[in-house]
């Protein structure tokens, strides 16, 4: 006999999901050998940026890896004008 019952399952909504879903973006793609990198960016944004849905200073704890992410936006002065995923 079976205990379990078809419950619908709850989804979880993380703070990556309320702050990038339902928002228009430009989407590019970069490949190297095998790997494959993509990027989104969000217009009107407040200078958010993510890797693989965490918080980039979190997938990236040494200050010289957030700088090479952070400088391309320092350098045309948008880093507080997009959001990035």
């Amino acid at each position: 006999m079976s205990i379990a019952k078809n419950l619908p399952k709850l989804q979880k909504k993380n703070k990556y999901d309320e702050i990038f879903t339902d928002r228009a973006y430009t989407h590019a793609v970069g490949r190297r050998k095998n790997a494959t990198a993509q990027v989104r960016l969000y217009e009107e944004g407040r200078g958010r940026i993510y890797v693989n849905e965490k918080e980039f200073r979190k997938y990236f704890p040494h200050f010289e890896m957030q700088k090479i992410v952070t400088r391309p936006l320092d350098i045309v002065k948008e880093k507080q004008n997009l959001d990035i995923s």
